[in-house]
């Protein structure tokens, strides 16, 4: 049986452009982050904004390669770009309490022999809902290190509102 367990809780008492937790614990298989979040846009907009994962401190889009599968109302959308960390989208709807909702896993955190892997599962039903698969991966030239820290940022818009959470699980398997 796996053991999950709750490593860090972040709940937003006012509206912040990030989320970063630094010090991770590095004795878990893989990482987890379950989070719901809505942007500070001023005005109820069709626009979706993108949650951006970063790690060891790096915020540097082209460190980072993604890919994504989208669907929307009856519209689908792939895309791949080789510079990108955004990896699910969520809207701005401040009229309306909708908030994204994100399972991000981060595996083999602390496998010095790979790149590091981040896969996200997300939706959100607002004013364009949708749903979105997506999966990046930290390829910081030949740097393997270990997940030691993470950043969660509404990429390249204002902040997530107050009343968003997110929680860091640590995930290992049965021995």
């Amino acid at each position: 049986m796996a053991v999950i367990e709750a490593i860090r809780t972040t709940y937003l008492e006012a509206d912040t452009g990030y989320i970063q937790w630094t010090s991770l614990p590095q004795t878990y298989e893989h990482l987890q982050i379950r989070a719901t979040f809505q942007d500070g846009s001023a005005a109820n907009a069709a626009s979706n904004y993108a949650l951006a994962v970063y790690v060891n401190n790096d915020n540097n889009t082209s460190s980072y390669t993604k890919n994504y599968m989208r669907g929307s109302n009856t519209t689908v959308l792939g895309a791949a770009n080789a510079a990108s960390s955004e990896l699910g989208f969520f809207g701005a709807d401040p009229d309306i309490p909708n908030y994204g909702t994100f399972v991000i896993d981060i595996l083999d955190y602390t496998n010095p022999n790979k790149l590091t892997t981040i896969m996200a599962l997300n939706g959100y039903n607002g004013t364009v809902p949708m749903v979105t698969f997506g999966g990046s991966v930290f390829h910081n030239g030949a740097d393997k290190s270990a997940v030691d820290e993470i950043m969660l940022v509404s990429f390249a818009t204002s902040n997530f509102l107050r009343g968003g959470s997110a929680t860091l699980y640590g995930l290992n398997s049965a021995n």
